[in-house]
């Protein structure tokens, strides 16, 4: 059984998603009997850096 989550923990899983593998990255918060995950952040594995709110390429005919 792991260990009790406490407010201001770190909680991390890695998932296997259709053979790509996806971390989750979020902080712990208990609120009563309620588990919060905030500032969750998903990514795919083996990313060392990316950018938030940055549009994805467009293509040559300048369409997404």
């Amino acid at each position: 059984m792991p260990d009790q989550l406490a407010s201001g923990d770190e909680f991390y899983r890695a998932i296997d998603v259709g053979g790509i593998i996806l971390e989750v990255l979020a902080e712990v918060e208990i609120v009563g009997d309620q588990l919060h995950l905030r500032d969750l952040a998903v990514y795919p594995q083996g990313t060392d850096r990316g950018t938030v709110g940055q549009p994805r390429s467009t293509g040559p005919s300048g369409k997404r």
